[in-house]
């Protein structure tokens, strides 16, 4: 949770929301004002970009996908993401 990343370069920091970084996957979870904030909205697709460039795939996730899990879930699965026994 809240795992560090720094951009190569320019430094800029920020924090991936989940993670798994064995296999370079990012959870991000966007509530409302992740779409509403104009500079927060800005700052998301930095991050994206930023990890995009380092080798990391971004997975957002809305309300919708925590009350109905299982697309959220096969995404994931088909990242690669390891699978709770």
């Amino acid at each position: 949770m809240n795992l560090p990343v720094q951009a190569p370069g320019t430094g800029e920091s920020f924090r991936i929301d989940l993670a798994y970084p064995s296999q370079r996957i990012a959870i991000e979870y966007d509530g409302d004002w992740h779409r509403t904030d104009r500079s927060r909205f800005r700052r998301d697709r930095r991050k994206d970009d930023v990890l995009h460039e380092l080798g990391w795939r971004v997975v957002r996730v809305v309300d919708s996908d925590l009350l109905s899990p299982s697309a959220f879930l096969g995404r994931l699965e088909h990242l690669g993401a390891p699978r709770l026994r």
